[in-house]
């Protein structure tokens, strides 16, 4: 992604001093100072040192900077237009695209084209033309951010900070990206995660890399995992409104009705016998010809997968693929009912089975234990147990369940209760995410082509609730992790194991949060001669193409200070303080 600076400077003006001096003569009299007038000469030197003192600052501690591209959405948002969704409340924000009227900066509205059709992320709900605001769009422009710079001349840059750098093909041109590779690092992106290797141990053949022991996974930090988590579906933005045509993604083979009641913003199970509730990401699809297509296109709304409704666009689904992701997070806020004694989660992902199990004790004191069994395994084994504090009757309680980067957590009352992990390096996790071995799928591929990159490969998770009796579950959500995609044609780095990213002394690999929109190191594959020279030949290496030089980075961003501005009646801009945060 491509970042401008905006320059910023200060002007300060210089304090006047008054001297009070009192002076005691043979009478007893005093005489005060007059006050120091200052001259225009005085005034004008501290107006220059003062901005002196901003540009040192500018320069060499903070900097603002302006996102103008999505690349990094919704982490960080470039020039965007924001949609509400009539009947569901929600809004989120796309890429500009497609517009009937307005250009950039004149402060124009701008009107969707007739015939455009854009969906609700939360309702599947098609909306047309400019039925989404009637008095029209606005173009805003990106969040403007802060970073410190020289930060990493202090402290070494820590994986999966947001960091800004210079572009190694343009140098001219400021980027922001997702640290994901660090100096001394092999890295591999596989079924959408980050595995990493010692440089010491490059196996000979580099065709194999991804069969050579020594990989691990690399896991985000939780607080980076929390404000990662991507929305798929919430039940507080179901539509209020009656006659909305509106199915829960959430289904019950008890059916609705006397058992469950689940067209709502909360569901409730008022039956007295065990009941499980399924997520069917096929149960609910929209069928639509686009602009640009001659024939219909079917996709899945609830499909479980890495789309991003900032990339919607009218001819994006002729080329956007979407690859299936297991790394979830589940979560309700749970209103247990008397007759409950027990309740579970369960995810069926990559061939395994993961199971959350919660039971009530003596006391009303909960626990909870997880569980995971393979394929064709009939016992589970116990990965983790403990004590489940917080969960209580007569309380609504918020529980999660997490899969993420090969862990499995349970959060009650965002707390951290249980947690379990286990390690499978790349050549294992192809193939529990595909059922067939690396050898076996790279014998699939075409010319220069990366056959991992074919989407029918990889096996769409499984989610479910079982409860022992009555509940209450508010604001039931699934949302998906961060996906790495593979890179097609000619295969990206890190995405093929004949193309890991090795990363010597003082060389970073930076990747877009917007994975199937980003330009990032996957795919760079080219250098600017200056810094191949400067940077690489002068140190007698090869120059490579994807690699941020040590000397390239600028620092990190921590803050939003500035986000895009809400339009109050459709004129007048307000910023949106609500968005305002630390960067994560």
């Amino acid at each position: 992604m491509q970042q401008t600076g905006s320059n910023t400077s200060g002007a300060g003006a210089g304090t006047s001093g008054v001297s009070a001096g009192a002076a005691s003569g043979a009478g007893g009299t005093g005489a005060r100072a007059q006050p120091h007038k200052e001259s225009i000469k005085e005034t004008l030197v501290s107006i220059v040192i003062a901005f002196v003192l901003a540009f040192v600052f500018r320069g060499f501690v903070v900097e603002a900077f302006v996102i103008p591209t999505g690349s990094m959405a919704p982490t960080l948002l470039g020039a965007h237009v924001k949609l509400r969704g009539p009947n569901s409340g929600y809004t989120w924000t796309a890429g500009p695209w497609n517009y009937s009227s307005g250009t950039l900066g004149s402060g124009n509205p701008l009107a969707l084209q007739q015939g455009v059709v854009v969906h609700d992320p939360m309702t599947g709900e098609r909306i047309e033309g400019n039925a989404i605001d009637a008095k029209g769009l606005k173009r805003r422009s990106g969040d403007r951010i802060l970073v410190l710079k020289f930060l990493y001349a202090i402290f070494e840059p820590r994986r999966y900070d947001v960091v800004v750098f210079k572009d190694p093909a343009h140098p001219q041109v400021n980027f922001i990206k997702r640290l994901i590779g660090l100096p001394g690092e092999m890295v591999a992106l596989v079924d959408g995660d980050v595995f990493t290797r010692p440089t010491g141990s490059i196996p000979k053949d580099q065709a194999d890399t991804w069969t050579q022991p020594g990989w691990r996974i690399a896991r985000k930090p939780a607080h980076v995992q929390r404000a990662v988590w991507q929305p798929v579906f919430d039940s507080t933005y179901a539509p209020l409104a009656t006659g909305i045509a509106f199915v829960s993604p959430w289904t019950s083979a008890d059916g609705e009705g006397t058992a469950w009641a689940l067209a709502g913003q909360g569901y409730r199970y008022t039956g007295t016998g065990p009941t499980t509730l399924a997520w069917d990401g096929a149960k609910t699809r929209y069928i639509e010809g686009r602009n640009s297509l001659p024939w219909p296109v079917t996709r899945e709304l609830w499909a479980i997968d890495d789309r991003y409704p900032y990339d919607e666009v009218p001819n994006s689904f002729s080329w956007m693929r979407r690859f299936p992701v297991s790394d979830v997070r589940v979560r309700a806020g749970l209103d247990i009912g008397s007759a409950t004694g027990s309740f579970s989660i369960r995810l069926a992902a990559r061939g395994e089975e993961f199971v959350a199990e919660f039971s009530e004790g003596g006391g009303g004191a909960w626990t909870v234990s997880i569980k995971s069994r393979a394929e064709g395994e009939a016992a589970f084994r116990e990965l983790a147990s403990g004590p489940a504090k917080g969960l209580k009757r007569g309380k609504v309680c918020d529980v999660e369940f997490w899969h993420a980067d090969q862990s499995v957590q349970v959060w009650i009352g965002a707390k951290l209760v249980a947690h379990a992990e286990y390690e499978w390096e790349p050549s294992e996790r192809i193939a529990r995410a595909t059922g067939r071995t690396v050898e076996q799928v790279m014998e699939t591929a075409q010319l220069r082509s990366n056959p991992l990159a074919d989407t029918s490969l990889y096996r769409a998770p499984q989610v479910s609730w079982t409860f022992a009796g009555p509940v209450t579950m508010h604001r039931v959500g699934l949302d998906r992790d961060l996906h790495y995609q593979p890179v097609i044609l000619p295969p990206g780095l890190g995405t093929h194991p004949s193309r890991p990213a090795v990363l010597s002394r003082d060389e970073f690999f930076c990747l877009g949060d917007n994975s199937p929109a980003s330009s990032d190191g996957r795919m760079w594959d080219m250098v600017d001669p200056w810094v191949a020279h400067e940077m690489w030949t002068m140190k007698g290496l090869e120059p490579k193409a994807g690699i941020v030089p040590r000397e390239l980075m600028m620092g990190k961003a921590f803050f939003v200070y500035f986000p895009a501005a809400h339009f109050v009646g459709g004129t007048i801009p307000v910023p949106d303080v609500g968005r305002l945060r630390f960067i994560d």
